[in-house]
């Protein structure tokens, strides 16, 4: 290259990460001339991806002008390997947070069991994003307070909230990531209510919900009423099929596309 900019330098590094080869990742980043927000989240989120998190926050520390970028990816590293102290320590010292920041807390706590933190935190949102509600939706729903989660939805909607096409993927998806078949049917009516169960983008995302809960004949139900099916809409009813052993419903599909 006759001349390697800031983001030539950042690709290779990210590249090098990716490929786990963290040695020459460092090289690369040592040796870059200029080193900008993405460049040190770059490696940061190389070391925290392989599980470096005490060399993650080295780099993290030497960091000038730290960015919420940078801070959620640490934050998300200490939340991916469990430790929600020292996950809260950096949340409570940053002066940056965003709405991502939050919802990362918000997560982890969820996930360790702790909703009564997770519940905390989400109240004390100075602002939420459809993101923030499926979090807290999924952290009730994964420690077995389906009715409190079907309750954040109710709350979502008067809350102002728009129960909007997103909204609804963000939710449903959530229901197939925790395999909660009972927590996804009462979503799937809120959804009919608003019709929006026939459309591509929410009768995919029902769709992989019923499959990967492996309720087969409710997916293939969701599968028929969207109108204007997608390859997506195709290949998930395919995989559903094949998935749950059933063959020659898989076949009858493959040979309709």
């Amino acid at each position: 290259m006759p001349v390697r900019d800031v983001i030539s330098w950042n690709t290779m590094i990210s590249g090098y990460a990716q490929d786990g080869d963290l040695s020459q990742a460092r090289t690369l980043f040592e040796e870059s001339p200029v080193r900008d927000v993405f460049t040190w989240t770059a490696m940061v989120y190389a070391y925290v991806q392989n599980g470096m998190l005490d060399e993650a926050r080295r780099v993290f520390d030497e960091m000038p002008g730290k960015r919420a970028m940078t801070y959620n990816v640490m934050i998300a590293g200490y939340v991916q390997y469990k430790e929600m102290d020292m996950a809260r320590e950096l949340f409570e010292a940053m002066t940056c947070r965003n709405v991502g920041s939050w919802n990362i807390m918000i997560s982890g706590y969820g996930q360790n069991g702790n909703i009564a933190q997770a519940r905390k935190l989400f109240d004390m949102m100075p602002q939420r994003d459809c993101v923030s509600w499926a979090t807290i939706i999924a952290s009730y729903a994964q420690t077995g307070h389906l009715e409190e989660a079907m309750d954040m939805l109710v709350e979502m909607k008067r809350d102002g909230e728009s129960l909007n096409r997103s909204t609804f993927c963000c939710a449903l998806s959530t229901c197939a990531d925790m395999t909660s078949l009972v927590l996804g049917q009462q979503v799937h009516g809120q959804v009919v209510k608003t019709g929006y169960d026939n459309g591509c983008l929410v009768g995919n995302a029902l769709l992989e919900m019923y499959c990967k809960c492996g309720s087969i004949g409710e997916a293939y139900n969701v599968f028929e009423r969207i109108q204007q099916k997608d390859t997506i809409s195709w290949n998930t009813m395919l995989a559903g099929y094949a998935r749950h052993g059933f063959g020659r419903q898989a076949l009858l599909v493959f040979d309709s596309m």
